[in-house]
C-alpha cells in the first residue's frame, strides 16, 4: 500500500472521481443522479475549504470553478441554468442543507445514514416531540402542522398556510424551511421554474421506505459507512478535515478510523508532501 503521495496526485485522482475534467463534465439529468449515486453524497455548490465532491463543479466539468452569480453577465450563468434542470429528481434523492449548512445532495444508498446521525426514527409526529421539548422553533412547527394536513405543497401556498405571505415575514420563513431541512424534517421534492417555487413534503412521507432502514442501522455503523465513502471519493484526507466536513467530535471520528482500519478499508500513517497533517488513505 502506498504511504507517500503529492498533493497533485490526490487532487488528479480527485478529477476522475469527482468529474471534473471536460470529457467527464455531467450533462443530463441521469448522468447527475449517477453522480450522486457513486459519490453518496455531495455538495451542489463549491465550498471553500470543504474536501467534497460538488455537483456544480462536475457539470463546469473543472477542478475549480467560479462560483455562480446571479447575474447574466456571469460567465457560467448557462450553465447555472442547466444545473437546475440536471438535478435529480427530488424523491430520486435528498436534497438540503445538510452538511456545514450547505446545499447537499443525498443518495437514498446513504440517505438512512444520514437520518441514523439525527438520532431519530422518522415517525410522523415526531416533531411534535422536539419541539416539546424546545428542538423545534414555533415557526418551524407551524410549517410541519400544514405539511401533515396537506403535502406535498408549494412555497407560495406554504406561507400562505403559515401566515407568512408578506414580504417582512419571508426571512424568518426562510429560516425555519432551513431548520427543518438540516434537521431532516422536510425534502424537497419538486422545483418549478415558470414561476421559479419549490415543493416541501415530510420526509416520513417521501422516503419511507429508507427510513424504515433507520431502526437497524447504529450512530458508529452510520459514521463509518458514511466515513468509508468519503474516503472512497476523496482517497487520502485528515482528522482535521474530517471535523470540518462532518462537525464530528474528534473522539468519534477516532473510533469510525479505528473501525475502517481493522475492516481493511483505510491504512494510518500516510504522508503528503508538503503537509504537516497525519493522513489516512483509501485501499483501493
Amino acid at each position: 500500500m502506498k504511504l507517500d503521495y503529492t498533493w497533485e496526485a490526490i487532487e488528479s485522482r480527485r478529477d476522475r472521481i469527482h468529474r471534473r475534467a471536460p470529457g467527464l463534465a455531467v450533462r443530463t439529468k441521469k448522468q447527475a443522479q449517477r453522480f450522486v449515486d457513486r459519490v453518496g453524497f455531495c455538495f451542489l455548490f463549491q465550498a471553500e475549504n470543504s474536501e467534497l465532491p460538488c455537483l456544480w463543479n462536475a457539470v463546469c466539468g473543472m477542478r475549480d470553478a467560479v462560483p455562480p452569480k446571479r447575474s447574466q453577465r456571469d460567465p457560467y450563468f448557462l450553465l447555472r441554468s442547466d444545473l437546475k434542470t440536471i438535478l435529480p429528481d427530488g424523491r430520486r434523492v435528498y436534497y438540503g442543507k445538510i452538511l456545514q449548512g450547505r446545499l447537499t445532495v443525498i443518495s437514498l444508498e446513504f440517505l438512512p445514514y444520514f437520518f441514523a446521525l439525527s438520532p431519530r426514527l422518522g415517525k410522523r409526529d415526531e416533531y411534535l416531540d422536539e419541539f416539546k421539548h424546545g428542538r423545534l422553533t414555533p415557526a418551524a412547527k407551524e410549517i410541519m402542522d400544514a405539511l401533515q394536513d396537506t403535502s406535498p405543497q408549494g412555497t407560495k401556498g406554504l406561507k400562505l398556510a403559515v401566515g407568512c405571505s408578506a414580504r417582512h415575514w419571508n426571512a424568518g420563513f426562510e429560516k425555519a424551511i432551513g431548520e427543518l431541512q438540516s434537521k431532516m424534517f422536510i425534502a424537497n421534492v419538486t422545483r418549478e421554474y415558470d414561476p421559479s417555487t419549490f415543493e416541501w413534503e415530510p420526509v416520513h412521507k417521501c422516503f419511507s421506505r429508507q427510513l424504515k432502514r433507520v431502526r437497524k442501522i447504529t450512530a458508529d455503523e452510520a459514521r463509518i459507512q458514511i466515513l468509508g465513502k468519503y474516503f472512497e471519493n476523496q482517497i487520502v484526507s485528515s482528522v482535521r478535515a474530517v471535523h470540518h466536513v462532518f462537525g464530528w467530535k474528534k473522539q468519534v471520528i477516532f473510533k469510525a478510523l479505528g473501525s475502517l482500519i481493522h475492516r481493511g478499508i483505510l491504512v494510518p500513517n500516510v504522508r503528503v508532501d508538503g503537509k504537516d497533517s497525519i493522513f489516512y488513505a483509501h485501499i483501493g
